[in-house]
């Protein structure tokens, strides 16, 4: 069967990509992973990526968002009897994003606390939002009406 990416996602990326292009702190995305190569590894783990985050994937292989704020890659096995499969950081500080092999949930921790998702879609919301936030502190309160003549 094939895999179709889903718009939802497909929609954040482009608003994101877009958006931080505006924004003037660096940010770069990758070419798309093969769907071959996240199939090889769910085969290799025995592990299925959520399919928000295999989307995200096949749009971008790895993400430097906000000049290192975000990063998002390939799934990360940290410790075989972990449960929890590593994604990305955030901030740069300790913070990072997982998700769950049991559940396929989506969920960051930091020093202990965990922050749930409902979906890979919330947490690019808030990357959205941070992006949102840096236009507005850069070209004020009327920044939409300059991303708007621009993009």
């Amino acid at each position: 069967m094939e895999f179709k990416i889903n718009d939802t996602i497909s929609d954040y990326f482009e608003e994101i990509k877009n958006l931080s292009s505006f924004v003037s702190k660096s940010s770069e995305f990758s070419e798309p992973c093969s769907i071959e190569k996240l199939l090889s590894w769910e085969n290799k783990n025995k592990i299925k990526i959520p399919d928000m985050y295999k989307s995200w994937l096949l749009l971008n292989e790895s993400s430097f968002i906000l000049g290192g704020y975000f990063e998002l890659y390939l799934p990360e096995i940290i410790h075989k009897e972990s449960d929890n499969v590593l994604i990305g950081s955030i901030v740069g500080d300790g913070e990072h994003l997982f998700f769950s092999k049991l559940s396929g949930e989506i969920f960051s921790m930091f020093e202990g606390e965990k922050q749930s998702y409902q979906g890979f879609d919330e947490f690019l919301s808030n990357i959205l939002g941070k992006l949102e936030e840096e236009a507005e502190n850069e070209y004020g309160e009327n920044w939409l009406d300059i991303y708007n003549e621009q993009i």
